[in-house]
């Protein structure tokens, strides 16, 4: 699922600070370092799967890696994304208006 995210907006660098607190509170990083908030978020940009991105973290963190985080990511990934737009109509020169001759 596509949320929008472009790298280096407000929104992505929230989102990153947002999956750095997660990584601590969870026990995935020990110290204050990015990297790995950072590399999420990227992924997330990319439009990785959950299931793409749980097998990464599971190599990553190893054993103890829970995929609640994976859909913990995806929920607030899903914050502030852009509607999805709607589906768009192709016109035809019949949906136009008529031109009027010239005299």
């Amino acid at each position: 699922m596509p949320f929008g995210l472009i790298i280096g907006t407000e929104r992505a660098n929230a989102l990153q600070n947002t999956i750095q607190d997660e990584l601590l509170k969870r026990g995935y990083s020990t110290d204050a370092d990015p990297v790995m908030a950072e590399y999420i978020t990227i992924m997330v940009i990319n439009n990785k799967t959950t299931d793409q991105i749980s097998s990464e973290l599971e190599d990553l963190v190893g054993p103890d890696f829970d995929r609640s985080f994976t859909e913990w990511l995806f929920t607030e990934a899903a914050k502030g994304a852009p509607d999805a737009e709607p589906a768009q109509t192709s016109q035809t020169s019949s949906d136009t208006q008529p031109s009027i001759p010239s005299s």
